[in-house]
């Protein structure tokens, strides 16, 4: 009978993802909006990159990181354009 009762709680458990059971902790204060951050509400946006990639798609987007990763890299960078 035991066996099947912790069996039940673990089943639940991973039924749930543990979160019945999952500690909470104090969280840290909103951090202050950065001079970026507010330049962006008022309308200013970020410059954009554009990429070639080695198939011959294209990949644009706010940063380079992951450009072209699923086809097989980047071949070019073309100038960077902002979007106001």
């Amino acid at each position: 009978m035991k066996r099947l009762i912790t069996a039940f709680v673990i089943a639940g458990m991973c039924a749930t993802g543990g979160a019945a059971f999952a500690q909470t902790s104090t969280s840290k204060p909103a951090t202050p909006k950065t001079e970026q951050t507010t330049k962006q509400a008022k309308g200013k946006t970020a410059a954009t990159v554009t990429a070639v990639c080695k198939d011959g798609t294209t990949y644009t987007g706010k940063t380079r990181k992951g450009a072209c990763s699923k086809h097989g890299g980047v071949k070019s960078w073309e100038k960077a354009k902002s979007k106001a």
